[in-house]
């Protein structure tokens, strides 16, 4: 069993928790993109974009518990997974937004050259076309 029950109404709910969660066992697994899906919902609703190793932190420091020695009980274990996935699921997010982050300008630019090649031309619906461009040369930018 997961958990053992005290005499309290604490360790009583807690003991109906773990029954439930094991007779779930063999559905945890499904769980798993839930809770990394929780942890990219926790990201998006940060009021700032965090650094990477901000974002990182949290991923660090349930792993780090999850190495110690501390002695644990299967419903700790479980949960300690959890806190797992959902750090995961924060630092892959950020990690993600990283790896796509496309350059900014740093000021407003009114009238400069663009250079580059048409990729595609897609119809709009209201009419007229919508262009992508692949840019080569924006002005006198550096790359």
């Amino acid at each position: 069993m997961l958990g053992t029950a005290g005499s309290d109404n604490g360790g009583g709910l807690l003991a109906a928790l773990a029954r439930r969660l094991e007779a779930e066992q063999e559905r945890w697994f499904c769980w798993l993109p839930v809770l990394i899906g929780c942890g990219i919902g926790a990201y998006f609703a940060l009021p700032v974009e965090p650094s990477v190793p901000t974002a990182l932190v949290p991923l660090l420091v349930v792993l780090a518990w999850r190495a110690s020695g501390t002695p644990r009980t299967p419903l700790l274990s479980l949960l300690i997974a959890g806190l797992i996935a959902v750090a995961f699921g924060l630092a892959l997010a950020k990690l993600r937004v990283e790896w796509v982050r496309a350059p900014v300008l740093a000021r407003q630019l009114n009238s400069v050259e663009v250079r580059g090649w048409v990729e595609l031309i897609e119809p709009r619906p209201a009419g007229g076309q919508r262009l992508t461009l692949r840019v080569t040369a924006l002005g006198d930018l550096a790359e």
